[in-house]
């Protein structure tokens, strides 16, 4: 035994004669193997002097908790095997590696049953199918709950900081004011297997997209859309809008890719934001009136400008998406100039040699309470010329009668063709003066003005009619 390694640290070594010095037993307590501490027990089986053992079938068990798991020719490979197998584990989490279970060496012998020593190499491959290697590595806790284990504080740091970069966004228009967790989040120390332990890649992953598994993407081609590409994954396009927050399924682009399916995130990501922006003021439009202007014309006094302001928002978001914005400042830069328009509102008597030189003004009454054109309950036919109950309404030109009576929202009215495809209504009266084929004279009395039909006061709607179009009736007048 005296040519075990001699880098091999041992803590105890012990010579005990029994037997009345017939046996001997060598016991090596070993706490560390290379880097790593592990306790090895190498013992070595009691010889009792008077036995003869062929030299050819010795050899040395490798003992994992009293059962043997491999024998190899000598004391030497055995301990070559041991301190192999826990270095090899130690390079593979890059720190200390310790074993739970106790390990021995121990002399031995070939059976009928196994007729070869195992080498090196299969000794150790045979200690890792039996023994459980465990490291002092660190636990990446979220509200109290282990999500993932890693080899060290150092890594978990790091693998949270790299969570964190994943929600900060690649914007220049973006000032990054902070980031931090949502949850509680902490760095705890914890025995785990090796196989527990998580690469910084993969603990990453885990905790962005709550699978240590890549998030399946698609690439666009030429002639696909969101719908077509569902359908050939079997997902809907909403499961696809979900899963790509940030991009309009309306708007792909070839090359561009996307993911199939939705991260489930394990941990929340809160950035606060700020963004400053030159926004545009439109100007507004002032109306100011003119009575010595007609009714029914506008004119631009002064053009309209926009103007320019800087905005500096705050966006909050959580994993990306955004909760909420406020705006912190604004800076007028360029003030916006207000488009100026006079409307005219002047009404006149208007004959056959006056406005257009085609009709008179049907009535006595000159306010227009309505012009024709939209307005809020919908398209306006005619003009509505305010006045009293009774006053008198006439022919605007002269021709025939083509209708008299009661005609549903109009109430009682009175339809006259001037020939050449006009046609004029007098609507909401309260009395008609004339029948129907009855020939009528430019100024003639038709009826009296009323409230009759769908009408909230006393007034007449007075309608211009070409060619089957109404058409605005100060166009006539």
């Amino acid at each position: 035994m005296g040519s075990i390694n001699k880098q091999t640290s041992l803590e105890e070594k012990k010579t005990v004669l029994h037997d009345k010095g017939l046996t001997k037993k060598l016991r090596i307590c070993t706490l560390a193997v290379g880097s790593a501490l592990a306790c090895v027990l190498i013992a070595l089986s009691v010889i009792n002097i008077n036995q003869v053992v062929e030299n050819s079938k010795k050899g040395y068990s490798i003992m994992v908790n009293d059962y043997p798991v491999a024998i190899v020719a000598n004391a030497e490979d055995a301990q070559k095997a041991v301190e192999g197998y826990i270095s090899e584990q130690n390079k593979a989490v890059e720190q200390e590696v310790y074993v739970s279970q106790r390990l021995d060496i121990t002399e031995d012998k070939l059976t009928e049953e196994q007729t070869e020593f195992q080498t090196v190499d299969e000794a150790k491959a045979l200690l890792a199918a039996r023994v459980t290697p465990i490291v002092n590595a660190s636990a990446i806790m979220v509200n109290g709950k282990k999500q993932v284990t890693v080899g060290s504080k150092e890594v978990a740091d790091s693998v949270l900081e790299r969570v964190k970069n994943h929600y900060v966004p690649n914007d220049s228009t973006l000032e990054v004011l902070d980031v931090k967790f949502r949850n509680k989040v902490e760095v705890a120390s914890a025995w785990a297997s090796v196989k527990e332990v998580e690469t910084a890649d993969e603990a990453a992953n885990y905790l962005v997209n709550g699978t240590n598994d890549t998030i399946a993407t698609h690439k666009i081609v030429e002639g696909e859309n969101a719908w077509a590409i569902a359908i050939h994954y079997g997902v809907s396009t909403a499961e696809l809008a979900a899963a790509n927050p940030d991009i309009d399924l309306e708007k792909l682009k070839i090359d561009q890719k996307i993911n199939l399916v939705s991260s489930k995130p394990m941990i929340e990501v809160v950035t606060v934001l700020q963004k400053v922006s030159v926004n545009t003021i439109p100007y507004k439009t002032v109306y100011a009136t003119d009575r010595s202007a007609p009714a029914g014309s506008q004119t631009v006094t002064q053009k309209g400008q926009n103007g320019k302001e800087e905005v500096t928002l705050q966006l909050v978001r959580v994993n990306g998406n955004e909760v909420n914005r406020s705006r912190l400042n604004t800076v007028v830069l360029e003030a916006a100039v207000d488009k100026k328009v006079t409307k005219g509102a002047a009404v006149t008597v208007a004959s056959r040699s006056g406005g257009s030189g085609e009709l008179l003004w049907p009535t006595s009454a000159k306010r227009i309470s309505s012009y024709y054109g939209s307005r809020s309950r919908g398209f306006h036919t005619g003009i509505d010329i305010d006045g009293n109950y009774g006053n008198s309404v006439w022919a605007a030109d002269s021709g025939t009668v083509t209708f008299t009576g009661w005609s549903g929202g109009y109430g009682y009215c009175v339809l006259i063709s001037h020939g050449n495809g006009m046609v004029t209504r007098y609507a909401h009266l309260s009395s008609i003066s004339v029948s129907t084929g009855s020939s009528v004279s430019a100024g003639q009395t038709v009826g009296r003005m009323g409230s009759s039909g769908n009408s909230t006061g006393s007034h007449l709607h007075f309608e211009v009619i070409v060619n089957g179009c109404t058409r605005n009736p100060l166009g006539y007048l």
